[in-house]
C-alpha cells in the first residue's frame, strides 16, 4: 500500500501529492490519500505528533508513504515511531541531515534549489524536525538516502522541476510520477 501525505496550506490533496495516485495505480499498487485538513505553519509543530499517529495507525509494516512538504516531516514521524518499508519525500520541509529510523529499507528524497518555501524552515529553534531537506537535498551519512535533484532533469531524462510543489503540475507531473512508481518497484523487487 502507498499512503499520500500531503503539507500544509492545502485544501483539497489531490491538487498536490494526490495527483500521484492514478499512477501508482496503474502499476498495481493499492492506495490511500490522506487528508489531515487545512493547516497554518504556526501551529503544525504542536499538531504534527498527534497528526503522526493518527495517519500512523493506517500504515502496515510493509508501506510505503510519500509526503510532500509537511506530509514528508510526517512521514519521517511515522516512520520513527513504527515499522514501515520506506518513504519518498518530495521537497520535504524537514532538517536536512535528519537521522532515520533503522528499520526502513530505502528513503528518496526529491528535492530542487529553486524550492523557496522551505528554507526558511531551517531557522527553526528547539528540536523542531522542519528544514531545509526540500531545497539542499539529504546531507547525513545513511547510505539508505537517495538524493533526486529534480532540477538537473535528473540527467536530462526528465524535465526541470522549479519551485516547491511544480513536480505536481503541467509537463512535469506525467514522467515525474512514472519516475517515482517504477523507483519504488524496483525497490520493492530487490527485498
Amino acid at each position: 500500500m502507498i499512503h499520500f501525505i500531503h503539507g500544509i496550506h492545502v485544501n483539497d490533496p489531490y491538487q498536490s501529492v494526490g495527483t500521484l495516485e492514478p499512477y501508482f495505480n496503474m502499476k498495481g499498487f493499492g492506495t490511500k490519500v490522506h487528508n489531515y485538513g487545512y493547516a497554518w505553519a504556526t501551529g503544525t509543530r504542536f499538531s504534527n505528533p498527534k497528526r503522526a499517529k493518527i495517519l500512523g495507525s493506517f500504515v502496515n509494516p510493509n508501506d510505503i508513504i510519500v509526503g510532500h512538504s509537511n506530509g514528508a516531516t510526517l512521514a519521517w514521524m511515522i516512520a520513527n515511531q513504527q515499522p514501515i518499508r520506506g518513504i519518498v519525500l518530495i521537497n520535504p520541509a524537514l532538517d536536512d541531515d535528519a537521522k532515520f529510523d533503522k528499520q526502513l529499507e530505502f528513503i528518496d528524497v526529491y528535492y530542487n534549489h529553486t524550492d523557496s518555501a522551505v528554507p526558511w524552515a531551517s531557522l527553526l529553534q528547539f528540536n523542531h524536525p522542519w528544514g531545509d531537506m526540500g531545497h539542499e537535498g539529504y546531507t547525513g551519512m545513511d547510505n539508505r538516502v537517495t538524493n533526486i535533484d529534480c532540477c538537473n532533469g535528473y540527467g536530462a531524462m526528465l524535465p526541470c522541476v522549479d519551485g516547491h510543489s511544480a513536480i505536481f503540475h503541467g509537463q512535469n507531473l506525467e514522467p515525474w510520477a512514472n519516475f517515482m512508481v517504477n523507483r519504488c518497484v524496483d525497490h520493492l523487487s530487490r527485498t
